[in-house]
């Protein structure tokens, strides 16, 4: 245990849970007060799951506080717990939690217990609240036996059947590959195989990278304007991917692209031609489907009342704005543009531009100053 030489008048000695296990598997809300209910919420947690390693920092806690109290020192002990989904909600309810302790006590210095250096994390975040004067690590003992590590790994790999946060990755993705590829056995197609492994592996790590199962949990609790959001992103991004599909498509079909095909070294060539031809191709559905999401966009603005959906007009505008000089740009690349057309496009385009943000800017400081001069009548 690591101490510091503090004056304080009495001590918390505070055992942190930060996956909140006390709560997932014993049904105890904390925080947890009280040498008596720390007790009861230990044998209840070691009940539930004997070879759980928080059960026995409560255990510990209780063992410091005990010590602590034949050495002289005043102290009060407590249990606070986090979340099952870690990260920002584990420490915002810990915080919440050890705040709502500190308030009703005269406690000056913590005693953190933990079992290990996730809990120990947990330190930044109450160490504005009250001052961690010590932290105790608890480490539970294992045999060294064979056996021993035979039943430390069959825990895990229980948690890795049984517990849902672990068991959707380690079960159910090798579980859907397993269907379909008996699927595509059935039928002859073993070649796709392959493709089905690197499409679910892809996948997971697409959906765990960008928390989208989390997105997915919170569509029931989506407002109006949530769903208007959602609808006009997913609209917009299936039309700019056709736009780069028949863009593609349309390209692929020149002599320019077969004859690349051909003699790669022919791209010094045709290259200027066939990025202009893909361009033409998917500029027109690749700006609505920009555009759908500023559209979008200025609508949710409009059904929250935000200030934001002059930002989003003014996006719509820059786009349209920005349409001729882009379609001249591509021509330039096939061959068959002006130089001259695209200067004028661009000095038009800024020339309008700068006269909307001058209407917005004008429009935006107006309105603050209303909203000032309102303040002002109301404090008089």
């Amino acid at each position: 245990m690591s101490t510091k030489d503090v004056q304080t008048n009495k001590l918390l000695v505070l055992c942190v849970d930060r996956d909140n296990d006390i709560g997932e598997k014993s049904n105890i809300k904390t925080p947890v007060v009280g040498r008596k209910d720390c007790l009861y919420a230990a044998s209840e947690l070691a009940l539930s799951d004997p070879e759980e390693a928080d059960a026995n920092a409560i255990f510990a806690a209780v063992k410091q506080f005990d010590e602590l109290v034949e050495k002289g020192y005043l102290c009060d002990i407590a249990v606070v717990a986090g979340s099952s989904k870690g990260g920002f909600e584990a420490d915002k309810t810990i915080r919440i939690q050890v705040k709502k302790i500190t308030s009703n006590s005269t406690a000056e210095g913590v005693v953190l217990v933990s079992d290990g250096v996730e809990d120990e994390m947990v330190i930044p975040v109450i160490q504005n609240l009250v001052e961690v004067v010590s932290v105790k690590r608890v480490v539970v003992k294992h045999s060294k036996s064979l056996e021993e590590t035979y039943a430390v790994l069959g825990r895990y790999l229980k948690m890795l059947v049984y517990e849902r946060r672990y068991s959707r990755i380690a079960l159910g993705v090798p579980g859907i590959f397993l269907l379909l590829s008996s699927v595509a056995f059935f039928f002859g197609q073993e070649r796709i195989m392959s493709f089905i492994a690197l499409g679910l592996i892809g996948g997971t790590f697409l959906i765990r990278g960008f928390d989208l199962d989390k997105w997915v949990e919170l569509l029931p609790r989506l407002k109006p304007s949530g769903y208007l959001k959602l609808f006009s992103s997913m609209a917009s991004l299936l039309i700019i991917a056709t736009s780069f599909f028949t863009a593609f498509a349309a390209v692929s079909g020149t002599e320019a692209f077969q004859s690349v095909q051909i003699n790669a070294n022919t791209i010094w060539i045709h290259g200027a031609f066939l990025l202009g031809k893909f361009i033409q191709e998917s500029l027109l559905i690749l700006w609505i489907g920009i555009g759908v999401y500023f559209a979008g966009a200025v609508l949710v603005n409009y059904l929250k009342g935000s200030i934001w959906i002059l930002s989003n007009s003014v996006g719509i505008i820059i786009l349209a704005l920005l349409y001729f000089p882009v379609l001249q740009f591509s021509e330039i690349l096939m061959g068959s543009g002006s130089t001259a057309t695209l200067i004028s496009f661009l000095l038009v385009g800024f020339a309008i531009f700068f006269l909307i943000v001058t209407i917005v800017y004008t429009y935006i400081q107006s309105r603050k100053k209303s909203k000032g001069n309102g303040y002002q009548k109301f404090e008089r």
